[in-house]
């Protein structure tokens, strides 16, 4: 889990909240967009709680920054959290490809069942990726039996062919 504000005692409240859900993750903090863009860029994290509004790179350009740079089959789930709840904030944030949106103060019980939501989007896609690989590997093994199956089909019409030449010159 990635965790991105420039006020530590709000990184020291979030991270209590996850203690208390008896959360396993694994934290890593950052005070600027700058600092959680150079992390995203050595690290997949499943989720990001990132503010809005931090001097230099903000959460929304965290955001669009991280979507540009994502690897093929891994996603981050973020969760903007802001000051400013109203519904430009939250169109701007969403439209930079945040998946949730908090606004501050936060209730921990609104926070922990928005992380709840993400880990369980982020299972099912997880899931959706296993299930495509199975999918893709079956498709791969058809592909070769239709091959062989073709291979076989040719050389039984060769045969039949022989035989029906055979049998047509001695009648």
């Amino acid at each position: 889990l990635l965790l991105v504000d420039d006020h530590t005692i709000v990184r020291e409240g979030i991270k209590r909240i996850l203690e208390k859900m008896g959360s396993d993750w694994s934290i890593s903090e950052a005070g600027t967009g700058f600092d959680a863009l150079d992390l995203v860029r050595h690290q997949v994290f499943d989720v990001a709680i990132v503010d809005l509004s931090m001097p230099g790179m903000n959460g929304a350009e965290l955001c669009r920054q991280t979507r540009r740079g994502d690897q093929e089959g891994a996603y981050t789930y973020f969760i903007l959290l802001s000051a400013f709840g109203d519904r430009a904030h939250v169109l701007g944030g969403m439209e930079a490809g945040a998946d949730d949106f908090v606004a501050k103060p936060f209730d921990e019980g609104e926070l922990h069942a928005r992380i709840r939501a993400g880990e369980r989007i982020l299972r099912l896609s997880h899931e959706l990726a296993r299930r495509l690989d199975q999918l893709v590997s079956a498709n791969q093994s058809n592909r070769q039996l239709n091959l062989q199956l073709a291979r076989d089909m040719q050389a039984l019409v060769s045969s039949i062919n022989g035989w029906v030449s055979r049998e047509s010159s001695v009648g």
